[in-house]
Protein backbone atom coordinates (compact mmCIF):
# COMPACT_ATOMS: atom_id res chain seq x y z
CA UNK A 1 0.00 0.00 0.00
CA UNK A 2 2.67 2.82 0.87
CA UNK A 3 5.39 1.53 -1.71
CA UNK A 4 8.07 1.91 0.85
CA UNK A 5 10.67 -0.49 2.46
CA UNK A 6 10.17 -2.54 4.83
CA UNK A 7 12.84 -1.14 7.20
CA UNK A 8 14.44 2.82 6.80
CA UNK A 9 16.86 4.58 8.28
CA UNK A 10 15.08 7.82 6.48
CA UNK A 11 12.61 7.68 8.80
CA UNK A 12 12.59 9.28 12.04
CA UNK A 13 13.85 6.53 14.66
CA UNK A 14 10.43 5.46 15.97
CA UNK A 15 9.20 4.60 12.93
CA UNK A 16 11.88 2.55 10.95
CA UNK A 17 9.94 -0.19 10.98
CA UNK A 18 7.08 0.13 7.71
CA UNK A 19 4.67 -1.67 10.49
CA UNK A 20 5.46 0.60 13.55
CA UNK A 21 5.04 3.91 10.66
CA UNK A 22 2.15 2.19 9.18
CA UNK A 23 0.11 1.83 12.55
CA UNK A 24 1.20 5.25 14.10
CA UNK A 25 0.24 7.13 10.49
CA UNK A 26 -3.46 5.38 10.64
CA UNK A 27 -3.45 6.36 14.32
CA UNK A 28 -2.81 9.54 13.93
CA UNK A 29 -5.15 10.23 10.49
CA UNK A 30 -2.67 10.46 8.55
CA UNK A 31 -2.78 6.89 6.74
CA UNK A 32 -3.73 8.73 2.78
CA UNK A 33 -0.53 10.68 2.81
CA UNK A 34 1.61 6.88 3.51
CA UNK A 35 -0.42 5.29 0.65
CA UNK A 36 1.37 5.40 -2.68
CA UNK A 37 0.04 8.09 -4.78
CA UNK A 38 -1.05 5.42 -7.90
CA UNK A 39 -3.18 3.92 -5.15
CA UNK A 40 -4.56 6.67 -3.65
CA UNK A 41 -5.75 7.82 -7.70
CA UNK A 42 -6.98 4.54 -8.25
CA UNK A 43 -9.25 3.62 -5.38
CA UNK A 44 -11.69 5.25 -3.01
CA UNK A 45 -10.68 6.36 0.17
CA UNK A 46 -13.61 3.47 1.95
CA UNK A 47 -11.79 0.80 -0.09
CA UNK A 48 -8.07 2.05 0.95
CA UNK A 49 -9.29 1.97 4.64
CA UNK A 50 -10.94 -1.50 4.36
CA UNK A 51 -7.45 -2.78 3.65
CA UNK A 52 -5.26 -0.46 5.64
CA UNK A 53 -7.63 -1.75 8.61
CA UNK A 54 -7.07 -6.08 7.43
CA UNK A 55 -3.60 -4.61 7.06
CA UNK A 56 -2.96 -3.14 10.65
CA UNK A 57 -5.38 -6.10 12.58
CA UNK A 58 -1.77 -8.19 10.48
CA UNK A 59 0.35 -6.14 12.45
CA UNK A 60 -0.49 -6.61 15.69
CA UNK A 61 1.71 -7.69 18.18
CA UNK A 62 0.01 -10.77 20.47
CA UNK A 63 -0.88 -13.22 17.76
CA UNK A 64 -4.18 -14.08 19.57
CA UNK A 65 -5.19 -10.42 17.83
CA UNK A 66 -3.47 -10.81 14.52
CA UNK A 67 -5.82 -11.97 12.06
CA UNK A 68 -5.39 -15.67 10.41
CA UNK A 69 -4.66 -15.39 7.03
CA UNK A 70 -7.59 -17.29 5.94
CA UNK A 71 -9.76 -14.31 7.59
CA UNK A 72 -7.84 -12.18 5.55
CA UNK A 73 -8.02 -13.87 2.20
CA UNK A 74 -11.42 -13.83 2.86
CA UNK A 75 -12.09 -10.44 3.54
CA UNK A 76 -10.20 -9.61 0.57
CA UNK A 77 -12.23 -11.93 -1.71
CA UNK A 78 -15.82 -10.37 -0.29
CA UNK A 79 -14.10 -6.92 -1.29
CA UNK A 80 -13.90 -8.38 -4.67
CA UNK A 81 -16.96 -9.70 -5.08
CA UNK A 82 -18.78 -6.37 -3.79
CA UNK A 83 -16.55 -4.18 -6.19
CA UNK A 84 -17.05 -6.67 -8.88
CA UNK A 85 -21.01 -6.47 -8.54
CA UNK A 86 -20.67 -2.70 -8.13
CA UNK A 87 -23.15 -3.38 -5.16
CA UNK A 88 -22.11 -1.16 -1.70
CA UNK A 89 -23.22 -2.47 1.19
CA UNK A 90 -25.88 0.28 1.43
CA UNK A 91 -27.47 -1.05 -1.08
CA UNK A 92 -27.65 -4.83 0.21
CA UNK A 93 -29.21 -6.47 2.71
CA UNK A 94 -26.95 -8.67 5.50
CA UNK A 95 -28.25 -11.57 4.45
CA UNK A 96 -27.90 -10.91 0.41
CA UNK A 97 -24.53 -9.71 0.99
CA UNK A 98 -24.13 -12.76 3.12
CA UNK A 99 -25.46 -15.48 0.49
CA UNK A 100 -23.52 -13.15 -2.47
CA UNK A 101 -20.27 -14.01 -0.63
CA UNK A 102 -21.26 -17.71 -0.21
CA UNK A 103 -21.59 -18.31 -3.91
CA UNK A 104 -19.14 -16.43 -5.52
CA UNK A 105 -16.00 -18.26 -6.62
CA UNK A 106 -12.83 -18.54 -4.77
CA UNK A 107 -10.32 -15.98 -5.89
CA UNK A 108 -7.83 -17.11 -3.58
CA UNK A 109 -8.95 -21.26 -3.35
CA UNK A 110 -9.88 -20.57 0.41
CA UNK A 111 -12.26 -23.36 1.86
CA UNK A 112 -14.87 -21.97 3.90
CA UNK A 113 -15.85 -24.45 6.75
Amino acid sequence: MTGKKAFSFERPEDDRSLGVYFVSSMKDGGLLHIVERQIRNEANVEQIKEVAYIAERCLRLKREERSKMKEVAMELEGMLVMEEHKWGSDNLSLEESDNLLKEAPSVFNVEVT
